[in-house]
């Protein structure tokens, strides 16, 4: 028998908690009218899993966790590419920054290793060829596939998955590159992704000046300021 007090969120539910102020508003709405059998918390057992885990409903279970609430438990059936489209559907609503959605997408390692396999399985059938510009330095190089002629680049299927533009989805890559403290902090809403991501720029570039061989040097001494940057 499944013990609902013992579930773990899913690998793909990478979406930030509620802000605190949300949750409590939640807790005192299931405190006052009790679960709402109408938002059931869904489990999912895919990628390898053991054992089945959340992928929508995990605010819900705390609460009920917290308050003594028995909740319905339904289970999700279907592929990883079902369950992400599931996840991002339930969760549109939500108020995200672009970042913030960027991460969620990034943050799901199975769904990025993924687009990246496409991108050698085509680069090694030949069908694509490793293109380099600019701006995609601070993403990963080259062009990713289906196993056809018409390809797109990984930072482009994540950003249509995520419903952001391209060059956030570099922007985050890059900063989860440099720091996590920072990515984590974007990723929860504390930061503007942009802002964060033009910092590192700056900071990089200020070590080049100064030839320094340790390029992230800068970026570690000055992380503990940028935390404290508030979303402009």
């Amino acid at each position: 028998m499944r013990d609902w007090t013992k579930l773990k969120a899913h690998k793909l539910n990478t979406f930030p908690s509620m802000k605190e102020d949300e949750y409590e508003s939640l807790l005192d709405s299931m405190d006052e009218n009790g679960y709402d059998d109408s938002f059931p918390i869904v489990v999912y057992k895919g990628l390898g899993d053991e054992e089945e885990a959340v992928i929508d409903g995990m605010n819900r279970l705390r609460a009920c966790i917290e308050l003594n609430e028995v909740p319905l438990i339904r289970e999700f059936y279907g592929t990883i590419q079902d369950a992400v489209s599931f996840i991002l559907r339930t969760n549109e609503r939500r108020s995200l920054t672009a970042g913030q959605k960027a991460a969620v997408i990034l943050d799901m390692n199975d769904v990025v290793d993924e687009i990246q396999g496409y991108k050698k399985q085509a680069q090694q059938s030949g069908l694509v060829q490793n293109q380099q510009s600019n701006d995609n330095e601070d993403f990963d190089r080259g062009v990713t596939s289906t196993p056809t002629e018409d390809t797109v680049r990984s930072a482009d299927i994540i950003a249509d998955m995520a419903g952001t533009s391209a060059s956030t989805v570099k922007h985050m890559k890059a900063i989860k590159n440099n720091s996590q403290e920072l990515y984590d902090a974007v990723k929860d809403g504390s930061l503007n992704a942009k802002a964060v991501y033009n910092q590192i720029r700056d900071v990089e570039a200020k070590a080049k000046a100064e030839q320094d061989n340790d390029d992230s040097y800068f970026l570690r001494k000055n992380a503990a300021k940028l935390v404290e940057t508030s979303i402009s």
